[in-house]
């Protein structure tokens, strides 16, 4: 109902705006195939982080690219166009206390 709500507010302020949801990290078409279908003017961004992914060697940085490629486009069939806000090619979290206290320490 938040999505909906929101969409309706945005439409009525601004018609001609593009309704830009955050996928809330479930970048998945099981969780947004269909998902407000025939609304013009939406979209989905995503943000794509390789710090939480467990990278290997520097091939699986191309391996994992292409992979996300066809996952937006599967998005972009199911859904709507996507927008990458942020796309990370970091291997670590990058701050001491993200993901909890102190968790980058030796």
């Amino acid at each position: 109902e938040f999505y909906w709500l929101g969409y309706l507010q945005v439409k009525k302020v601004a018609p001609a705006w593009k309704y830009v949801m955050h996928d809330s990290f479930r970048f998945t078409t099981e969780t947004w195939g269909g998902f407000m279908a025939g609304c013009p003017d939406i979209a989905v961004d995503t943000h794509i982080y390789q710090a939480w992914k467990n990278p290997r060697n520097k091939e699986w940085y191309f391996e994992d690219a292409c992979k996300v490629k066809q996952q937006i486009l599967e998005m972009e069939r199911s859904f709507a166009p996507v927008i990458v806000g942020e796309w990370s090619l970091a291997t670590d979290n990058c701050a001491m206390w993200l993901n909890g206290f102190n968790d980058n320490m030796p």
